[in-house]
């Protein structure tokens, strides 16, 4: 009588996981169609940056923590370019 499952590979399709008991997991990356709903807290490290539209498209915004700072940047000509960048609360 088995009371564990070991996936290496494959497919889980429409399958609920955690429905009732929710726990931790580990990903290298999450495809979402609709949204995403969180209790708690999100935390990125120094360097993440959060894209707002498709990062390779040029006119796509993405945000980030630089020393401290607020910093918006826009994609322009295949480039990141500095747009804003919030300092101690002001712009």
């Amino acid at each position: 009588n088995h009371t564990t499952v070991d996936i290496n590979g494959g497919t889980i399709d429409g399958t609920t996981i955690g429905a009732s008991t929710q726990s931790t997991a580990k990903f290298t990356s999450v495809s979402v169609n609709n949204s995403i709903t969180m209790n708690t807290n999100m935390t990125l490290s120094n360097t993440s940056y959060i894209s707002l539209g498709d990062p390779n498209t040029d006119g796509s915004w993405r945000f980030t923590i630089d020393s401290n700072n607020l910093v918006f940047q826009q994609l322009i000509s295949g480039g990141w370019s500095t747009r804003y960048t919030v300092t101690n609360g002001l712009p």
